[in-house]
């Protein structure tokens, strides 16, 4: 019988079942031991921890407090002490250096080396070199780099992409009665005869006359009218020219006219197709008959373009009303009255498009300079009068202002390559800042009426106010010139004329005021302050006091609501998205960025609503060269050139989806998009019959003589014609070329293809065949029409252009063969700098904050007060949304549709980070000074409260009064944009009121006695 049980147990890797237990045990014991270890051990670890983070946070605060030894020591010197006294020893003599100076550089700044002589002595309608300087073109404000800027340079190589148009109406479109039609001979006689005035010689590219190419209904027409003999003349000269040579007399070869007949003007226009007939004429009052066209001109760069743009007004000048809606204009609406009815004149028209507004916005920015500047003056004067009730005032910190604006305005010239028009705002702003900085000083001599000696008074003045007039400008200029680190040129220039004019402020005033106070004797005017007046400072101070908690609490909500308006951006140096709900957006409508009163921009903004073509997109398709290798000026190799029938259906294909295809009935295209390029033209024009011209009878005796062809050879050929060709469109017969064995290697010199292609360029006028192709025809340019819209709608359209685009070739910014480049043209360039707005504004805020908080720890000696000081500042910034919202609201319910106030951020608004930190810092340094005077005390938290309030209404009110100025210039979005301005300025003035003396009240406390515990160590 088997013995049964357990089976014994197998060492396992060579240790037995005892010795596994035996080892097991002993890990037991030392895990024991260890957390016996551990809990008896456990008081002296957490003594050891709480020693280290001791020693670290002693460290720590070691590092601070020599960060604020290190500061006191730069402070502690006075180097400019001797320069004072040198002021003071020679103020005449300084003070004429300085007022020479000013005159100099704004002389070879503003008005350049020359303007006097030729302006007033020669008496030449010249411009200042200012002036010269100013664009108003928004390629100005496209980020150096940008796609839409390389693709644009490309353009400009073989195209011209500054275009010009003359807006074109008839009578009937005001009076219903009068059935005169754009289509109408005499109509179409007159456009005709503008245009051949403007581009009298076709060939030169604009060298000579200025215009590179016109385009327009009246173009058409001739185009079409020509075709019939520089069809035929095309085809017989594309003929063998060995076997058939043909001299045609110059004048056979077109007839660049309109018609005479209004039969044909009729046909002729009828083969226009539908879809592009929209953007070529247009019925506004819907009585059947076309009321308004347009002239499309494409402007040469190799000319001076504003006199180009003067003698287009010229030639147009018998056509042209003045609504007289402009300042300084009359309505001449009877005048051209009485030619129409005299037969003089039948249609009106008027200059408008991208180069004429933009030259018109240069124009313009310098005459609103010369309104705004002295009402500037004027209003911040009334308002100095108002507070001090002497005119002596005026002469102590308006002439130093005036000479800091000559130094400012001189310099930009000098330097900055190009000004764009927000240089307009530069003015109002310096006037309104700089006079703050001769009151400082002035008012402090006045204090000091016990001091008999003036000398000694103003010396006095000077040491006690200087050093805080010097960090109110630099802290200020800071601010400004924080915008010179974005990429675009229109933060550029303000921050580059605000930071040199504060700079400029605070050195003639330092130069300046000394001298004027002197020989003026300033006294103050003091005013009686009643019980009344006291007891209310003294309620401002008590408010942060007895509710510090309440207010930052109040103005962190308000922070957090206006940023959840904030749109979704890139943050500066970080590169994370961050952002609100997107209320406010960014988005930009140039129309509100322009003048409301030019007829340039009025029909710009019809030209949008009646054609859709308010904004010119445009995109270049890119292929081989056309080669003629025999040298009879036949191209024969066009494979992958713009006489590639296959290079052509691709664009065809594109113009589909952009346009719509017209065989599907729901198939619309691209809302708000049309497309325009050299297929439609081969569409549009068919081929006439020309067989009973005496040239083509020739060819055809000529035919039936040559050896080789099938019997009646001239019959067949003279059939073919009329079955493949006469009444075709080059296009149809390109899409399904006819057989041609019988005849292509008589008469063809290359193949069918290129042959066709041949005679449909050399066909075409040179001024419709110079906007579309290049010489080369390697390239072409296809044209595409957008209504004037908002940046987000144009996005949304220029993205699916681009699409369409991607969809069909390869898309390249490179110039690149085979390829064809993302649009680019006025809302190209426009979205492309809506799209960098807000990170450039967001940069040039945060940059603006961190140079204004170093500036401000190494005067304040400490980096806790300089953030203090900050708060409101901070607390502003993000203030400004709600402001921008605000704006667009309390519009929208005062004006609703016709709010010209958009609520959005655009060109200007943009800005408003920068320059609020700028002008809004003054005040939260003024507080700290206060509150320093008192050694950081209650009291002086108090007296801060207290004092402050008249100084900055008084402030605040000269600021506004001078920045009202700005009203008068009839741009919506400036108009805006100043309104924002004041707005944040009162936000300011409250934040350092109240919200900084509230912040100053709960970190007191303990900023004290981390003092008192420094001073005991």
């Amino acid at each position: 019988m088997k013995e049964t049980g357990k089976r014994p147990g197998r060492p396992l890797f060579g240790i037995g079942p005892r010795r596994r237990k035996e080892t097991a045990e002993e890990v037991d014991e030392t895990i024991d031991r260890v957390i016996s270890h551990i809990g008896d051990r456990t008081p002296e670890y957490t003594r050891k921890a709480k020693g280290i983070f001791k020693e670290t946070t002693r460290r720590l605060r070691e590092i601070d407090d020599r960060g604020e030894d290190y500061t006191q020591r730069i402070f502690r010197s006075k180097p400019l002490d001797a320069l004072m006294e040198g002021i003071l020893k020679y103020k005449k003599t300084v003070f004429a250096i300085t007022v020479v100076f000013s005159i100099l550089i704004a002389y070879w700044g503003v008005l350049g080396p020359g303007y006097l002589e030729e302006k007033y002595i020669k008496g030449n309608d010249v411009k200042s070199r200012l002036q010269e300087k100013i664009r108003g073109d928004f390629e100005a404000y496209l980020p150096g780099g940008s796609d839409a800027e390389k693709v644009l340079f490309e353009m400009k190589k073989n195209w011209s992409t500054d275009l010009a148009t003359v807006f074109i109406e008839t009578n009937n479109k005001f009076d219903p009665t009068d059935e005169t039609n754009i289509t109408d001979y005499n109509v179409l006689k007159e456009i005709s005869d503008v245009e051949e005035a403007l581009n009298y010689n076709k060939l030169d590219k604009g060298r000579e006359d200025g215009i590179i190419f016109c385009f327009s209904i009246s173009t058409l027409i001739k185009t079409l009218h020509n075709i019939t003999n520089a069809v035929e003349a095309a085809f017989l000269e594309e003929l063998n020219s060995e076997r058939f040579p043909f001299e045609l007399p110059d004048q056979f070869k077109g007839n660049y006219t309109i018609p005479e007949d209004q039969r044909l003007i009729d046909e002729f226009f009828n083969r226009i197709p539908p879809n592009q007939l929209s953007s070529l004429v247009a019925d506004i009052n819907g009585d059947g008959i076309y009321d308004s066209t347009l002239l499309l001109m494409g402007l040469s760069k190799e000319v001076d373009q504003d006199e180009l743009l003067e003698s287009i007004q010229e030639k147009i000048d018998p056509y042209f009303v003045e609504v007289g809606i402009r300042p300084g204009s009359k309505d001449t609406t009877g005048e051209w009255t009485k030619r129409y009815e005299s037969g003089q004149v039948h249609c009106r028209m008027t200059v408008t498009g991208p180069t004429p507004l933009a030259r018109m916005i240069s124009n313009r920015t310098m005459k609103e300079m010369q309104t705004v500047f002295p009402w500037a003056l004027a209003m911040v004067g009334a308002s100095l009068l108002i507070f001090h009730r002497t005119w002596k005032i005026w002469l102590i910190t308006l002439i130093p202002v005036i000479s800091s604006l000559m130094i400012a305005f001189g310099l930009m010239g000098l330097v900055l390559p190009v000004l764009t028009p927000q240089v307009t705002l530069v003015a109002p702003i310096l006037i309104a800042l700089g006079v703050a900085y001769g009151l400082y000083v002035a008012n402090r001599y006045a204090e000091e009426s016990a001091i008999p000696d003036r000398e000694k008074r103003i010396r006095l003045a000077l040491r006690t106010t200087g050093n805080a007039i010097f960090l109110s400008a630099m802290t200020t200029a800071f601010g400004f010139g924080a915008m010179l680190t974005v990429n675009m040129p229109t933060m550029q220039v303000l921050g580059f004329g605000l930071s040199s004019g504060i700079l400029a402020c605070y050195v003639t005033t330092i130069l300046m005021t000394p001298a004027l106070v002197i020989w003026l004797d300033y006294k103050k005017v003091s005013r009686e302050k009643g019980t009344g007046s006291k007891g209310g400072a003294r309620k401002i101070g008590e408010i942060p006091m007895k509710h510090s908690r309440k207010i930052i609490l109040g103005g962190i909500l308000l922070a957090i609501f206006s940023l959840a308006l904030a749109p979704v951006s890139e943050l500066p140096f970080i590169g994370i998205e961050a952002g609100g709900f997107g209320i406010v957006q960014s988005n930009m409508d140039y129309i509100n960025l322009s003048p409301a009163d030019e007829p340039v921009v009025q029909k710009m903004a019809e030209q949008s609503d009646t054609f859709g073509s308010g904004q010119i997109e445009m995109m270049i398709v890119r292929g081989e060269n056309a080669y003629d290798f025999d040298g009879d000026n036949k191209d024969e190799a066009i494979d992958g050139s713009m006489k590639d029938i296959e290079v052509l259906k691709r664009i065809n294909s594109m113009l589909i989806e952009i346009n719509g295809d017209p065989t599907k009935a729901n198939d619309t295209g691209i809302e708000n998009a049309r497309a325009i390029s050299i297929v439609d033209i081969m569409k549009m024009v068919q081929i006439p019959d020309f067989r009973n011209s005496s040239y083509y009878k020739d060819f055809l005796d000529q035919l039936g003589r040559t050896p080789g062809l099938i019997v009646d050879a001239p019959a067949l050929f003279d059939s073919w014609v009329e079955e493949n060709l006469i009444g075709k469109s080059f296009w149809s017969v390109m899409q399904n070329p006819p057989d041609v064995t019988l005849f292509s290697n008589i008469i063809l010199d290359e193949p069918f293809e290129a042959f066709m292609m041949n005679i449909f360029y050399n066909s075409m006028g040179i001024e419709i065949r110079g906007m579309l192709v290049n010489d080369e025809y390697s390239k072409t340019l296809v044209y595409m029409t957008l209504p004037n819209m908002d940046i987000i709608h144009t996005e949304t359209t220029v993205n699916q252009l681009d699409g369409a685009i991607d969809h069909n070739f390869q898309v390249s910014v490179r110039d690149r063969k085979d390829t064809a480049s993302p649009t680019s043209g006025f809302g190209k360039v426009l979205v492309t700098i809506n799209d960098v707005l807000v990170k450039n504004a967001n940069q040039s805020t945060f940059t603006a904050l961190v140079m204004v908080f170093l500036l401000l720890f190494l005067v304040f000696r400490s980096w806790r007060i300089a953030l203090i000081t900050l708060i409101p500042v901070v607390l502003v910034v993000f203030w400004q949304y709600f402001a921008i919202w605000g704006v667009g609201a309390v519009g929208d319910i005062i004006w609703g549709n016709k709010n010209l106030f958009s609520g959005d951020l655009n060109l200007f608004t943009a800005l408003i980070g920068s320059i609020i930190i700028g002008i809004g810092v003054d005040f939260s340094i003024h507080i700290t000074e206060r509150v320093r005077e008192k050694n950081f005390s209650m009291e002086g938290v108090m007296h801060a409260a207290q004092t402050s309030g008249l100084s900055f209404i008084e402030a605040t009110t000269t600021m506004i009064m001078g920045l009202t100025a700005v009203f008068l210039v009839n741009i919506p979005s400036i108009r805006e944009f100043i309104l924002l301005i004041i707005i944040l300025l009162a936000f300011s003035a409250y934040g350092a009121i109240f919200i900084l003396t509230a912040a100053y009240r709960l970190y007191l406390p303990r900023y004290n006695r981390m003092r008192t515990i420094k001073k005991k160590s």
